[in-house]
């Protein structure tokens, strides 16, 4: 099969070709190797098919023992690369390099010596036998390189002693596995002649169709859906009688791609955790997946060299019945081999499944009684206040250190307890845990609520703990849930997963609390009421899972991954704890469930095996058993043939003798019919003039072409010239003479003329047959009535030059550009906007005209209009003028591709825009201007309204304490708050608004410092929403909150009384135009019988008529226990402030 490659008959163009193959075998050797690494197991080198050994045997086979310095050189590159992506490059790693790539070019040399001493070098392929010794050849060349390898990575330093055998028998496998895949491939597809000479059927769309359907077979049974019970395991024989069926149908050719997709689709699936040779264990999953890919290659290579010599002794098509028995005996053989292989895998695995359940029970056991050890550790706690009056923080200080929580509990963060107290208890909750020396100790989370749990004693009390101190546990839903059970059961309970509030930010766990509630003495607690009333509060434990859990379980093990769900669902959000972090691959591992029922709480604890587990499962006997099996049917296969085969020869070579001389006659016939039929397809039609006679034999379509009528025709080559146009016929005589007189080529184009005299083009051509003596005999030919293809030329030259015409004479610039920016066509307009001849433009490219700063957003979109990903695009650029002058044109490109969609030229259209630009300029230079001005307007408001302001400070320090001194301050204060407005805008980059929550922040430092509140011992603190508003809102609102903080710092807090001023602004809801701005003091509030209508205090009336004025709505009220709440709502789409009403 290979000698016709190697011993052809040499030319220039096959030496140039080999030699073209054996240069870029080095490359390709390269590329393929970095590739194949993405065939390795996740997290691993490990690759289960190595392809450049393939490759590499391949070529050696097909080109000869000369190319081994392009695989030396392919292999020493490949190796170098992977070195230096982990180590320095150097010496070691040069050496190594090297070293690897002799053993990689040695073991193609072992494999094409063997062959060669087998004497099948020619032939690997073409016979069982031959097959069989095919695949001694690859096992025994495949040691060469991985004893090299192995021993290089020893000596080197790169791999221990330890890892020793399974980076061997991983090396040798990954070249066997290439090796049987890829060579085969090649030595078929690759031959001289090519894969259709071993196919009994063509390929076509039926073998496309029988490798789809074996390709969705194979990945179907990888995929992993069939895990359930191992029935991909069973699955996997289907892979048999498929193979068989590709064989029979579509020989070595079909073979050997069905077997590329297979092993394709085991390695992939096998690799990234699926199918049924995933196992945790890298070596078990090597050796079974390779075990596999050599049992249905040698399945697959062996039926079809079967069939393959088969076709070379038997003429007549092979039946099934011919090769039904030793295949069906193999297929029998193969299938009991792996249902045998089925069921010890399937006995060890069930093993291994009750030590792994055994495993997953004792965790669940020990977590379980671990944490009821813990709530008898909280009902001691609770029978500490049932035991006594009251506890207190001294004795919960001891009976804490007595337990040795620290020590003797890991994971139990805290064991404390939390009072139960009302709102209205809280104030004298707080001030007793103060005078208890915390002066600092407050119930947090701040804020108004009906009843509280804060922390009141824990211990220990570290610096962790302090931060639980005080805390309210109430105020967390997933803890209110717990502690509301606990309270109405009378139970321990434990809440749901949260965040501790011990936690830091640093090494933070997963926790939960247990809660046990404490009910006051003497009280009944029959009933969920009688237990709410005689509630005292709850002794609590906060835990840290990964703690307690690694309290529980000791040291992490080395079988079992365990996780701790909240919950029946294993999920993300719910996951407590895990005690690894899991890996990128996902193998076949064993898993389950185990419910913790712990204090009223379901947890499900999920435990996974881990690889350590599942290595030391027994797979070496069923891997045995499949090994055997496979050679034992092999050998029963080759017996069952070799006493067929004889009888079968013997009757084949009859039959090649008597269908000889029936297949001669059908191709004669075929061949006829073959001919007549293309040239009806054509419609072509064919003469045979007798030159001796002068008759003419035409054809139907020849009369049809000329439109004459059979039935009246001469036959005569005078009836044909006859039809010829005059003025052509003196030219078709000349040419029929030259080629019966001199042998020239007959082949004319000419005019004839049809009865209605219209004219048709034909063209014509002939050849002249001889006869022994070279005398003319016939001169047959054929006609082609060629009149519409001439009609659509010259229909098409027509639409060229209009095309031309508006292309030339377009108003704006037209350009036709190459891929590369080239101008490969210009117009006039185009010329006219660069200031280039047309000439020079189109020795130029886009890229020399255009301004630098535009050239880089033009090339991103010409790289998307490449990629497929517009249609077109349009843009605003400048072109550098020949006279270096700047011009601003409006480009719009698209690109016009072939009918498969490859990118051919790009069609540009180009207006100057230059007029437009400076036009958009100019207006942009005066809004700048104009905003300079409005700028300086606000700016000098500000400073003549500051002005004012400062005159009347020095009328106010002229004036004694009284009536006039109070209103002149209050009018300042006013100037005062419309200034700020006007500074705002002035220091905004907005010239129409401002933001409101920095105005609002501003004038309460300017009134606080005006009134001395910190002298006062008054706070102003603020709560505002970033909210921005329009000049003629600002000054009546900025108006309205001066008067409401001057009103409170005035009269809210007589005689040096403390208090503070709370303002908020906020929107009803997002995005909404309606807004609240709230001012609440806790002073001594408004008189009852204010009404802010009839008030004389200007300052109300003031506020009262500028919220009409805006649309808004005041609202004033008295606060329970002293005070005043102010609140205005008003739209920020509220009408014009009418200030000239005030």
């Amino acid at each position: 099969m290979i000698q016709t490659i190697r011993s052809g008959s040499p030319n220039i163009s096959f030496q140039f070709a080999r030699l073209s193959k054996v240069a870029a075998l080095a490359v390709v050797y390269y590329f393929l190797a970095r590739w194949s690494l993405l065939l390795a197991f996740e997290g691993t080198n490990a690759s289960p098919i190595w392809p450049p050994s393939g490759i590499a045997f391949g070529a050696m086979l097909l080109l000869g023992r000369k190319v081994w310095p392009a695989i030396a050189i392919g292999a020493f590159s490949a190796n170098l690369a992977a070195f230096s992506a982990n180590y320095p490059v150097g010496l070691p790693t040069l050496a190594a390099s090297a070293a690897i790539a002799a053993g990689n070019t040695l073991e193609a040399l072992a494999g094409y010596a063997l062959l060669r001493r087998l004497k099948v070098l020619d032939s690997p392929l073409d016979q069982p036998q031959h097959v069989f010794r095919f695949l001694t050849a690859v096992l025994l060349m495949c040691m060469v390189s991985a004893v090299i390898g192995t021993t290089t990575l020893l000596v080197g330093g790169f791999t221990p002693v330890s890892a020793l055998w399974p980076v061997w028998i991983n090396w040798w496998l990954g070249d066997v596995g290439g090796a049987l895949v890829v060579t085969p491939l090649m030595l078929i597809w690759l031959a001289k002649g090519g894969p259709s000479r071993q196919m009994r059927f063509r390929p076509g769309w039926s073998m496309v169709a029988a490798l789809a359907v074996f390709t969705l077979a194979s990945w179907l049974i990888f995929d992993g859906h069939h895990s359930a019970n191992h029935l991909d395991r069973l699955l996997l024989y289907l892979h048999m009688p498929l193979i068989a069926l590709i064989a029979y149908r579509y020989g070595q050719p079909g073979v050997s791609v069905a077997l590329l997709l297979l092993s394709g689709a085991a390695v992939w699936h096998t690799t990234h955790g699926t199918g049924p040779f995933a196992t945790a264990d890298l070596n078990s999953s090597l050796i079974l997946l390779v075990t596999f890919i050599v049992l249905c290659c040698m399945t697959g290579q062996i039926l079809a060299a079967d069939i393959n010599q088969r076709m070379q002794f038997q003429t007549a098509p092979i039946a099934f019945g011919d090769v039904k028995v030793p295949w069906l005996t193999l297929l029998a053989a193969l299938g009991l081999t792996m249902f045998i292989w089925h069921t010890v895998s399937e006995d060890a695995e069930n093993d291994a499944r009750d030590h792994f359940e055994s495993l997953g029970t004792e965790a669940q056991l020990r977590i379980i009684e671990r944490m009821t050890d813990y709530q008898q550790i909280l009902r001691g706690g609770v029978a500490l206040f049932t035991s006594s009056q009251r506890v207190t923080r001294e004795e919960w200080h001891k009976y804490a250190r007595v337990l040795e929580i620290d020590k003797r509990f890991p994971g139990m963060q805290s064991f404390a307890f939390a009072e139960w107290v009302h709102a209205p208890d809280k104030p004298a909750h707080v001030a007793r845990i103060r005078n208890e020396g915390f002066p600092d100790y407050a119930i947090r989370p701040a804020g108004e609520r009906e009843a509280y749990l804060p922390v009141n004693y824990i211990e220990p009390f570290d610096w962790r703990n302090q931060r639980a101190f005080g805390y309210d546990m109430y105020s967390e839903a997933v803890r209110k849930k717990a502690i509301a059970q606990a309270a109405d059961t009378g139970n321990t309970t434990i809440s749901g997963k949260v965040r501790l509030a011990q936690e830091n930010g640093q090494d933070e766990q997963t926790g939960f609390v247990m809660y046990v509630p404490v009910y006051r003495n003497g009280m009944p607690i029959d009933t969920v009421e009688q237990r709410r009333h005689a509630l005292m509060g709850y002794v609590s434990s906060g835990f840290r899972m990964n703690d307690l859990i690694q309290g529980i379980m000791g040291e992490q093990s080395p079988w079992l991954r365990l996780e701790i769900f909240d919950g029946q669902q294993a999920s993300e959000e719910a996951k407590m704890f895990d005690s690894a972090a899991p890996t990128a691959r996902k193998p076949q591992a064993y898993s389950a469930d185990f419910p913790l029922h712990i204090a009223n709480h379901l947890w499900t604890l999920h435990a996974t095996s881990l690889p350590a587990f599942e290595k030391n499962i027994d797979h070496q006997k069923a891997q045995i058993i499949l090994t055997a099996g496979i050679i034992v049917s092999l050998l029963l296969f080759m017996l069952v043939r070799s006493l067929a085969i004889t009888r079968e020869s013997a009757l084949a070579l009859a039959d090649d003798m008597t269908a000889a001389l029936r297949t001669s006659e059908l191709e004669l016939r075929k061949l006829n019919s073959r001919l007549a039929l293309a040239a009806e397809a054509g419609g072509i039609g064919v003469w045979d003039w007798n030159v001796q006679t002068g008759r003419m034999a035409w054809d139907a379509r020849m009369y049809e072409i000329y439109q004459i009528d059979p039935l009246t025709a001469s036959g005569t080559y005078l009836m044909w010239r006859d039809r010829i146009h005059p003025d052509d016929v003196a030219g078709i005589e000349g040419a029929v003479a030259a080629a019966l007189i001199h042998g020239a080529a007959f082949a004319q184009e000419f005019r004839i003329v049809l009865p209605d005299e219209s004219f048709r083009r034909i063209k014509a051509n002939a050849v002249v047959v001889r006869d022994e003596r070279g005398q003319p005999l016939h001169m047959i030919g054929i006609n082609i009535d060629i009149s519409e293809l001439r009609q659509a030329e010259e229909s098409l030259l027509a639409s060229e030059k209009r095309f031309r015409s508006i292309f030339e004479h377009a108003p704006i610039g037209i350009a036709i550009v190459s891929l590369d920016g080239h101008w490969l066509s210009v117009n006039t307009a185009t010329c006219a906007i660069v200031g280039y001849g047309r000439m020079e433009l189109e020795q130029m490219t886009f890229q020399e005209v255009t301004h630098p700063d535009d050239l880089k957003n033009d090339l991103g979109h010409v790289q998307q209009l490449m990629e497929g990903h517009i249609p077109s695009y349009q843009m605003e650029k400048r072109y550098i003028r020949k006279d270096g002058q700047f011009v601003w044109v409006l480009l719009t490109v698209t690109l016009l591709r072939d009918e498969a969609g490859k990118p051919l030229y790009f069609i540009a259209q180009i207006m100057n825009i230059s007029d437009r630009k400076q036009k958009e300029q100019a207006i942009a230079a005066a809004l700048a201007e104009k905003e300079v001005l409005l700028k300086e307007v606000y700016h000098r408001v500000k400073n003549n309204l500051q002005v004012v302001t400062s005159l009347f400070n020095l009328q106010i320090r002229t004036l004694p304490e009284g009536t006039a001194r109070t209103a002149l301050q209050e009018s300042a204060n006013r100037v005062r708050a419309m200034a700020l407005v006007h500074e705002k805008l002035y220091r905004s980059t907005n010239l129409s608004s401002i933001a409101l929550d920095g105005y609002i922040d501003d004038m309460c430092r300017q009134l606080g410092t005006v009134a001395a509140v910190s002298q006062r011992d008054i706070r102003i603190t603020t709560e505002l929403e970033p909210i921005e508003i329009g000049l003629e809102l600002a000054v009546p609102v900025g108006l309205q909150l001066n008067e409401l903080i001057s009103n409170s710092l005035k009269h809210g807090f007589p005689d040096s009384r403390p208090g503070s001023i709370h303002i908020r602004l906020a929107r009803h809801e997002p995005d909404s135009d309606t807004v609240t701005l709230e001012v609440t003091d806790d002073g001594v509030g408004l008189p009852a019988s204010l009404n802010i209508q009839t008030a004389s205090s200007l300052g109300l009336k003031l506020v009262a008529t500028l919220a009409s004025q805006i649309d808004g709505k005041l609202d004033i009220s008295a606060r329970d226990g002293g005070g005043t709440h102010v609140s205005l709502t008003f739209r920020l789409d509220s009408p014009q402030w009418p200030g000239a009403t005030l």
